[in-house]
């Protein structure tokens, strides 16, 4: 059952928010349950990473020496394979570069060879190895390739992602977008640092070949700087359709740049569990906040997720935001 549009709006002009969430959350159904198959699984094979990106609570850990770096064991993972439900879209990563785990390619087979997911994707620095290995994770199962490019311009790389070769990324863009079409996508984490470059970014992006860009805002993480503000966010916004107008080989879509004021569906849909085997709430949440709610190494995931104490946290979830959701660029936060 759907309300009509006016009859939202008005109650929004009303300023009774909390009574249309109310209203809402009757009327959802199984909206607020946990499904059979997940929207999103995201499962951290490693903390290792080659850059130093400055919106990455990694590099801010890192600096401040509270940062560990380990591999998931190959043990460990077949168990969480094993256990996991169904998903539409499975990421084996987290905040570290995934083609660093040594048996990365046998780890994206277990889970292709589990038919539990529909699609496998990694998003990549692009860097680490070479195209020939990137084409021995398509062959294991691998469904699509997304590389971090916020920008190919060697004076505003060592602020966004230092430690990024300017040269050998655009190479290994051309050999990428040449060997994987309608498989490789771009995603631009648009900060303060890089928005007055964009346009030069998505120029030379247009020039290498067919892909899509997937534009997404830089939030605080640590470093608040480089946040956009409201103004910067809507413009970018309002420039989207002259950039597909413009760019005839590139298919660029924007994440949300103001949060939302509906309630966020990751506690029933998109888990994430760390390298560790912590199982969080959803992937902004794996080094940002202390909350857990088990070890899928130690207690199965299914247990976890559909535990009492997860149970507790959902019910709590839709009256209000808990405190790990404060720096979340999605969602407003609901008291």
């Amino acid at each position: 059952m759907k309300l009509d549009n006016k009859i939202v709006n008005i109650l929004k002009r009303s300023r009774i928010q909390k009574t249309l969430r109310r209203i809402l959350h009757r009327l959802s159904g199984t909206r607020f349950s946990v499904p059979n198959k997940l929207d999103m699984l995201v499962v951290e094979i490693t903390t290792y990473c080659t850059l130093k990106c400055a919106g990455c609570v990694r590099t801010i850990l890192s600096q401040q020496e509270k940062w560990k770096n380990q591999h998931i064991s190959l043990e460990n993972y077949r168990k969480l394979i094993d256990d996991l439900p169904p998903a539409n879209l499975f990421i084996p990563q987290g905040i570290g570069e995934p083609t660093l785990h040594p048996h990365i390619v046998e780890l994206i087979r277990y889970a292709s060879d589990s038919k539990k997911f529909d699609k496998i994707e990694i998003n990549t620095n692009g860097l680490v190895r070479t195209v020939e290995y990137y084409e021995q994770l398509f062959a294991a199962g691998l469904s699509s390739l997304c590389v971090s490019v916020d920008s190919l311009n060697p004076d505003i790389l060592p602020t966004v992602r230092g430690g990024t070769d300017a040269q050998k990324l655009e190479s290994f863009l051309r050999a990428f977008a040449g060997k994987f079409p309608g498989k490789l996508g771009i995603r631009v984490t648009v900060s303060a640092w890089n928005l007055s470059d964009l346009s030069n970014l998505l120029d030379k992006l247009n020039s290498i070949g067919q892909m899509n860009v997937w534009l997404q805002p830089f939030f605080n993480m640590g470093n608040p700087d480089g946040v956009m503000s409201p103004e910067q966010a809507k413009g970018l916004l309002e420039r989207l359709d002259s950039y597909n107008e413009k760019y005839n080989f590139l298919d660029i879509s924007a994440e949300p740049m103001e949060p939302s004021a509906e309630i966020c569906l990751a506690p029933w849909r998109s888990p994430a569990i760390c390298a560790d085997g912590t199982v969080k709430p959803c992937c902004l949440l794996l080094y940002q906040d202390p909350i857990k709610f088990g070890n899928a190494f130690v207690e199965p995931f299914q247990e976890i997720w559909h535990s009492k104490r997860l149970d507790a946290f959902r019910r709590e979830f839709l009256k209000k935001s808990p405190a790990c959701c404060r720096d979340c660029p999605y969602y407003v936060m609901r008291k």
